[in-house]
Order: C-alpha cells, then sequence, then structure tokens
C-alpha cells in the first residue's frame, strides 16, 4: 500500500499496512484527494470493501486513536478498556496491561517513570510481590491515561505573537 500511494502521502493522506486516512481541510479537497487514492488503487488492481469505509466525518477511530479537526486522543473505547482492566495476578497479565498502556506511551508524560514498579514485576526472575507502590503505578497509569491529553499541531503564528505560546519536551533515552 506504501509504494501504490507512495505519490500521494503527504500532509493528507495516512497509511497504515492497508488502513487509509483521508484528512483534509474542505469537502471538496476531500472529493480531490479520494478520486486520486481510488484511481491509485484501481491502477494497483487492489480492491477494498465499501461498507467497511467511512466517508466525510468529523472524527474517525484510526490505528486505536480518534482522529478529529483538533488532534488526536486515544480512542474513548480504549479508554474504557484500560479503566475495566483488572489488577494483574500473574506476569502474563501485567504485561498485557503494560502493553495495551504502552501504545499510548507518547500520551502520557513520564509514562515509564509511572509504570516502572509495574514493569519490576515483568522481570526475570522477580518474585511478584503486588504491594502499595505498585497498586498506586496501576491506578495512577489508568488515570492518565482517561486524562490524556489530545495532540495537536502547534498553531506557530499563535505561538511566534505571543498568544498561545508552547514548551517542546524531549526524551534522551
Amino acid at each position: 500500500m506504501d509504494m501504490v500511494l507512495k505519490g500521494l502521502r503527504d500532509k493528507e493522506v495516512f497509511v497504515y499496512i492497508d488502513d487509509i486516512l483521508i484528512a483534509t481541510e474542505t469537502k471538496e479537497r476531500h472529493f480531490e484527494v479520494l478520486k486520486l487514492v481510488l484511481e491509485a488503487l484501481r491502477a494497483a488492481n487492489l480492491k477494498f470493501k465499501p461498507q467497511k469505509c467511512i466517508f466525510l466525518c468529523d472524527r474517525v477511530a484510526f490505528l486505536g486513536h480518534e482522529v478529529t479537526r483538533s488532534g488526536v486522543r486515544v480512542d474513548p473505547s480504549k479508554i474504557e478498556r484500560i479503566q475495566q482492566y483488572p489488577r494483574p495476578t500473574c506476569v502474563a497479565e501485567m504485561r498485557a496491561f503494560l502493553g495495551l498502556c504502552g501504545y499510548y506511551r507518547k500520551l502520557v508524560f513520564g509514562f515509564s517513570k509511572i509504570a516502572q514498579p509495574l514493569f519490576e514485576l515483568t522481570k526475570a526472575k522477580a518474585p511478584w510481590k503486588w504491594e502499595e507502590t505498585q497498586e498506586n503505578a496501576f491506578a495512577k497509569l489508568k488515570e492518565c491515561l482517561k486524562s490524556a491529553p489530545v495532540l495537536s499541531q502547534p498553531d506557530v503564528e499563535a505561538a511566534r505573537s505571543g498568544e498561545r505560546p508552547y514548551a517542546i519536551y524531549t526524551d534522551a533515552s
């Protein structure tokens, strides 16, 4: 799919394996880009199921995220799944929980530090001891994901004017 849509991938067409997301500013532009995508798929003799397509919507679930005009956030159905996740009772369950949460680590400031007590339980030959430290980390991780921010591109002009400044945090690890 990457090769088929190579010339179209920019700020409006996003591809992951066989999932395609088209995000445009106007309905007219959306139809233009959609036509180009469909023509590229037809030229490559690729087919799609119309019943699996969603057209002209304000928000869409894409790869576990909800994408809207204002940005990207955790898909609400995933937040609910994380909130309902029972306390792990073994290493396999802990790894499953950390895997689910880890997918959204970029949305949780200090994810590794918060989850560290939980990761300790997954180390080889580590005894399974669920204590207050693990309970607090488990609850905090759930809470952080429930209130995770919406990721959006900064408004450079508003930042330059001082109207809405922003800071960039990096992780050198």
